[in-house]
C-alpha cells in the first residue's frame, strides 16, 4: 500500500474506531495486566496502544504488521503517551516470536485481507500459549465464513460478541 493510502486509512481508522469501541474489543478479548499480546495486522497501532495500558508496565505489546510505515506511526503514538511495552514487527507472516509466548492475538478486521489464511493463522497458532486467547473481529464476509477459515487451522471458537470472535487452540 502506498504511503498516502496508507495515511488515508490510518485517519479513516480513527474516525471509525472510537475509543469506546476499541476498549469493548479489547475487553472482550480477556487482556490482563502483565501479559504479553499480539496485535496482528495492526495498522496504525490504535488498538496496540490501548492494550499496551491495559497490560501495564509488566505486559508487553506487539504491533505486527507487513506495512513498515507501521513504526513511524508506533513510535509516534508511544512518544505522546508515554508508552514503553509496545514493540513494532514488519512481517508478512513469521512474527520472530517464541513458541507459545503470547496471552493474547489480537486479528482485528484483517481476515478478509490475507490470501493464504492457513499460513498466517498457523504462526498465530504457533506463538499463542496453550491457554491463550485468539480474538479475531471478522469484517467484509459472513461471520460464520471466518469462524469456518479460523476453526481450519486448529482453534475452536468459544464465544462471540457481534462480529467479534474468541477462539482458543484445538488441542
Amino acid at each position: 500500500m502506498a504511503k498516502l493510502g496508507y495515511r488515508m486509512m490510518a485517519k479513516t481508522l480513527r474516525w471509525f474506531k472510537k475509543d469506546d469501541y476499541m476498549r469493548e474489543r479489547l475487553e472482550f478479548s480477556g487482556i490482563s495486566e502483565g501479559e504479553v499480546v499480539l496485535d496482528y495486522g495492526s495498522g496504525p497501532g490504535y488498538f496496540a496502544a490501548m492494550a499496551a495500558e491495559m497490560v501495564g508496565p509488566s505486559g508487553k505489546v506487539y504491533a505486527a504488521d507487513i506495512e513498515p510505515l507501521v513504526e513511524d506511526y508506533i513510535n509516534d503514538i508511544k512518544s505522546k503517551r508515554g508508552i514503553e511495552n509496545l514493540e513494532t514487527i514488519i512481517t508478512d507472516c513469521d512474527t520472530s516470536l517464541p513458541d507459545g509466548s503470547v496471552d493474547v492475538v489480537l486479528f482485528f478486521d484483517i481476515l478478509h485481507h490475507i490470501r493464504d489464511p492457513t499460513r498466517i493463522l498457523g504462526e498465530l497458532r504457533r506463538v499463542l500459549k496453550d491457554d491463550g486467547t485468539l480474538c479475531v473481529d471478522i469484517h467484509h464476509m459472513p461471520v460464520e465464513e471466518g469462524i469456518s477459515k479460523v476453526e481450519g487451522v486448529g482453534f475452536k471458537s468459544t464465544d462471540a460478541q457481534e462480529r467479534t470472535v474468541n477462539f482458543v487452540k484445538d488441542l
